[in-house]
């Protein structure tokens, strides 16, 4: 190419660790959409590419569409001649792609999910089946086809409620938990301490004092509570956080347990449609089906910090 320069991509996970593919679609086109170059290869782990530079073309822009990881823009740029752009993005895993390693129960003994764990016999895993106890040996063994998913969704809810702290108090939300009763894809149901609905109330009530959050309407969750526990839909409330908070969304209900005890129930998820994981995902290109799958999520909270204790990892299928 007479007058040309090169872009070199470098893909890179959650965790700014430059990954690996062994197919990626590669499409580069003008600023007028006109299709410049397309090209599958291998990605291992960095590509370059020989482009026409300016004024020949300018502002450029495609996308890269890998095997094991989400498709991901390739933001506008132009090059000189002679000149080489380097560009490193940030791609999350494509779910099907990978599998979770979960930490053992050895690594939660002792603290807080644990004592949960250890106090909810029981544990229903929506749409599958009953669990008569999630600790020790069980718990380990807990993460078949199955138990993937929701087991990772508990991870990922725990992650957030853990490290966020309750307006007015020195508190987790997840401090509040007493029993857990129901995972699903995208959230948990528990009973909780009535201080957290009190805490719940005062943050709707004004408002305008919890800039981080925001009331949120409670109806739609009313089909997510177990059965063996009456809610109405008059009495439930709900408040979420803002996008820079990671849209957690607390929905409490006033509820009595199967021996006729009153209590307070609590629907937890990181919602799929929040400001905070659109802006995560930035310019991924993603097409999610039943739902946000929760090593989105995982991703999602891997990319906002590498300290937190998300209790497991996304490795591939075979892999130690």
């Amino acid at each position: 190419m007479a007058n040309s320069g090169i872009l070199e991509l470098r893909l890179l996970d959650t965790r700014s660790a430059p990954v690996e593919d062994p197919s990626v679609r590669v499409s580069i086109r003008r600023h007028d959409g006109r299709l410049l170059l397309r090209r599958t290869l291998a990605l291992a782990p960095a590509v370059r590419l020989e482009l026409p530079a300016f004024p020949d073309a300018h502002a450029l822009h495609g996308l890269l569409e890998p095997t094991r990881f989400r498709a991901r823009e390739i933001p506008f740029l132009s090059l000189t001649h002679g000149e080489t752009v380097r560009r490193d993005l940030t791609v999350f895993r494509r779910p099907e792609e990978w599998r979770a390693r979960f930490d053992a129960w050895a690594d939660l003994a002792g603290g807080d999910l644990a004592a949960v764990l250890e106090r909810s016999p029981g544990i229903r895993v929506k749409g599958w089946k009953v669990y008569p106890e999630l600790t020790g040996a069980a718990w380990d063994a807990f993460g078949g086809e199955r138990e993937e998913v929701p087991k990772a969704a508990l991870l990922n809810v725990y992650t957030r409620l853990s490290t966020t702290t309750a307006p007015t108090t020195r508190r987790s939300w997840f401090s509040f938990v007493r029993q857990l009763l129901e995972l699903g894809r995208e959230r948990v149901i528990a009973v909780v301490d009535e201080e957290m609905g009190t805490i719940v109330q005062r943050i709707r009530a004004d408002i305008a004092s919890f800039p981080d959050y925001r009331r949120a309407s409670a109806g739609l969750h009313h089909e997510n509570f177990p059965s063996g526990y009456p809610v109405a839909k008059s009495r439930m409330f709900s408040v979420k956080t803002r996008h820079e908070k990671g849209n957690l969304q607390l929905t409490l209900a006033p509820s009595v347990d199967p021996s006729g005890r009153e209590t307070l129930l609590l629907d937890a998820d990181i919602d799929e449609n929040g400001r905070w994981l659109a802006h995560a995902l930035d310019v991924f290109k993603h097409r999610f089906t039943g739902g946000t799958h929760p090593f989105d999520i995982h991703e999602a909270l891997a990319l906002e910090t590498a300290s937190w204790p998300l209790g497991y990892r996304l490795a591939r299928p075979g892999s130690s």
